[in-house]
């Protein structure tokens, strides 16, 4: 029987470093499939896994702020709806108001109109999105008016918002870390009470014959509050464009940050299908090195 050569040290060497290949192997292939550098933090060193916990706070901070901005800008552009909604009603009645002035036969549907519209602009007002009354300030779960409860107004008229149920509160999203906006509009402004008072003026004036007084406060109210409106439609598209602003840096910004974490944790699947390649190469030498020592034996040296 042939003696083996002395070669334990040069054996024990080569197994390691072919388990070591093996390992590293293992790891590429894990990454191959993952496309991650380590399915677990353990995987990365303490700088990086600590960087990478932070932007991923950051990132989901600014995930959260866009939820609310996005809910925040819907509200708003329902809001400039209606508001719209309700100047069509009112310009449509003062046109009839006009007309009636002229003694044209409009007065004979003039009542009748305005108690329409009235009921229009009650709808208008009592708008819901989302389960959220819009126009109740705080209130969101009340209607913001009651246009029943209203008493017939005297010539003059003064301002009478006892229709409305909300609050003066005006709802608030944050625009950044630091900055926030009121934004909204209550049912109890100064514009659509006018608007309100105009239309029962009209719902509720004496016809046969027109009484010109009333007619004439009636125009002059609506009149006064198509520019109230007007406005009010203008600040709420100032709203909507500096909370669809603060949406673009937030999506600028989770677009930034998510790029970040996957050069962080993420790897080059072409570059690791190539180092899994030099490992399976070098795995072979080994294989084939560890192959010949096995075989080698006294005999081959005599």
């Amino acid at each position: 029987m042939y003696t083996r050569v002395a070669t334990f040290n040069l054996q024990s060497n080569l197994l390691d470093a072919s388990m070591r290949i093996q390992s590293r192997m293992a790891e590429k292939e894990i990454q191959s499939a993952s496309g991650l550098q380590s399915e677990t933090y353990t995987g990365l060193d303490s700088a990086t896994t600590t960087r990478v916990l932070n932007l991923q706070s950051a990132l989901s901070s600014s995930e959260t702020l866009s939820n609310s901005l996005s809910v925040a800008g819907d509200r708003v552009e329902t809001m400039y709806g209606a508001i719209g909604d309700m100047i069509d009603q009112v310009t449509n009645l003062r046109s009839v108001l006009s007309a009636a002035s002229t003694s044209t036969g409009s007065e004979d549907e003039l009542n009748s109109t305005a108690d329409g519209v009235l009921g229009d602009l009650e709808q208008l007002l009592n708008t819901k999105y989302d389960g959220r009354y819009l126009f109740s300030g705080s209130a969101t779960t009340s209607q913001a008016v009651d246009l029943s409860t209203l008493a017939t107004p005297t010539i003059p008229s003064t301002a009478d918002s006892s229709y409305y149920q909300g609050t003066d509160d005006l709802a608030s999203v944050r625009l950044s870390s630091n900055q926030s906006l009121n934004y909204g509009v209550t049912a109890n402004d100064e514009a659509i009470e006018e608007a309100i008072r105009a239309v029962k003026i009209a719902a509720t004036m004496s016809t046969n014959p027109v009484d010109s007084d009333a007619l004439k406060e009636a125009y002059d109210l609506a009149t006064s509050a198509l520019e109230g409106l007007t406005a009010l439609q203008a600040t709420l598209s100032i709203n909507a464009n500096r909370i669809e602003d603060a949406e673009y840096r937030e999506e600028s910004l989770q677009s930034t940050l998510t790029s970040t974490i996957t050069d962080l944790t993420q790897v080059d699947v072409a570059a690791v299908a190539t180092e899994l390649k030099s490992y399976e190469t070098q795995l072979q030498a080994s294989f084939s090195a560890l192959a010949t020592i096995f075989d080698t034996s006294l005999a081959d040296y005599l």
